[in-house]
């Protein structure tokens, strides 16, 4: 199995582990406060995590991998070339883990891979065609004949300092909806436009600017992509859930900032109305959301503002996250890992010279025969006559004592060797090129 596939394959199941701590995570920290805000970052980060294990895994899998071996043995002189290279000295790399078959591990990994893919274009069509008839609904909608509605979210996107929308009217939604990434705008339904009062709908408008200033009608649509990506792990589909609703709880704390408890009591009412009307589940909803289970929290937090949260719960909750996030990297590490071990061992061009086997993954043999080049993961192994051979080290006369036989394996980056009959002396000449320094 590729190293890719691998890679990708295992960064898919641990959405399953992941999106369960994620879902612990945002769970405690619901019980720490009552404050939105920290709430609301909590779920966003532990939605975001399957996300990023799976991008950080395949990523490190691509990664060149640290050359692996032993420190050389025998010469001190070897020994010392090798620290001053910083060329690793570790121990050999794990063995893979072991596999119930190859061809079935391989065969499972791109069934994963296969329904993954299909879930997330089957996701991205949805919210295409769901855009597109929210474009229509636009186009045929007509905006709002109330001055005072206008002026008042002028007002109120002067002070979470976002340009004013259009608000626009339509009567094939059911819900307020904030449409649009380029050219944005708030759609009111004209039966709640018609029946509420300028003040309760200016609230309403305030709710979609916040949703504008944070940039929500931008990551909705990734966060659909994500949902049909990962849509075999409930965790996933359950952290979404619970994100919308703390980033609805934290656009309402928001938009009612400094509103006095009667307009808390019409935004609330209006809410629960929006609720009962919402015949339209196509079409995304940036005032309701669609976990209609979790709404009262949601109500309790409008109807009864919460205190922000203290900042030893915020440090608390911080540590948290970075303990979550820190697990992750570790796991999207120890994955990374585990999938180039999946590589099957491939053998590697080898040649003999009396006692000395050389393996490299490239060679290439002159057209004389005098003279052979090896590049690319060579090494030497054996006993060298160093009576008959003259040896150079990056170009210049190689140590009395100095063993090529005994440098870590991948010390050596290339190596030419020119037979006796190219010589004056009748001696073999090994120039040996060593592998950079790692940063």
């Amino acid at each position: 199995m590729s190293p890719l596939l691998a890679s990708t394959a295992l960064g898919l199941v641990a959405a399953w582990p992941v999106g369960a701590m994620g879902l612990g995570l945002g769970r405690l920290v619901e019980r720490m406060t009552g404050d939105p805000r920290p709430r609301a970052a909590a779920w966003s980060l532990a939605h975001g995590l399957p996300a990023a294990a799976l991008a950080v895994t395949v990523a490190l899998t691509m990664t060149p991998t640290p050359v692996p071996g032993a420190a050389a043995r025998g010469s001190e002189v070897a020994q010392r070339l090798t620290a001053a290279l910083a060329l690793p000295t570790g121990g050999a790399p794990a063995a893979p883990a072991l596999l119930p078959s190859p061809a079935l591990t391989e065969g499972a990994a791109w069934s994963l891979l296969a329904l993954s893919s299909a879930g997330l274009i089957t996701r991205v069509a949805v919210g295409l065609r769901g855009r597109r008839r929210l474009a229509a609904i636009r186009a045929n909608a007509s905006r709002t004949t109330d001055p005072a509605l206008t002026q008042a979210v002028a007002v109120h996107a002067a002070r979470l300092g976002v340009s004013p929308p259009p608000v626009l009217v339509s009567d094939r939604i059911g819900e307020p909806l904030l449409i649009g990434t380029r050219r944005p705008a708030i759609l009111l339904p004209k039966a709640l436009a018609d029946a509420r009062e300028t003040a309760g709908l200016a609230l309403v408008c305030a709710h979609e600017l916040v949703h504008l200033r944070r940039g929500d009608n931008w990551r909705l649509p990734v966060e659909d992509a994500l949902t049909g990506l990962f849509w075999l792990a409930p965790p996933v589909a359950a952290l979404r859930r619970r994100t919308a609703a703390a980033r609805e709880a934290v656009c309402d704390l928001a938009a009612l900032d400094g509103a006095p408890p009667r307009a808390r009591h019409d935004y609330a009412r209006l809410l629960v109305d929006a609720l009962r009307a919402n015949a339209h589940p196509a079409a995304q909803s940036a005032f309701t959301g669609r976990q209609r289970s979790l709404v009262e929290m949601r109500l309790s937090a409008i109807l009864q503002p919460r205190q922000a949260a203290s900042p030893a719960r915020l440090a608390l909750a911080l540590a948290l996250g970075g303990a979550l996030t820190a697990a992750t990297g570790a796991g999207s590490l120890a994955l990374a890992r585990e999938a180039k071990a999946a590589k099957p061992a491939q053998a590697a061009p080898t040649a003999k010279l009396g006692d000395i086997e050389f393996m490299a993954d490239r060679m290439e043999t002159h057209a004389d025969g005098k003279r052979r080049v090896l590049s690319g993961g060579v090494t030497l192994r054996g006993d060298l006559n160093r009576d008959a051979v003259n040896m150079t080290v990056n170009g210049a006369p190689a140590p009395a004592d100095f063993d090529v036989t005994h440098l870590p394996d991948g010390a050596i980056d290339r190596l030419e060797v020119i037979t006796p009959k190219a010589t004056r002396d009748g001696k073999y000449v090994f120039n040996v090129t060593l592998a950079a320094a790692k940063p």
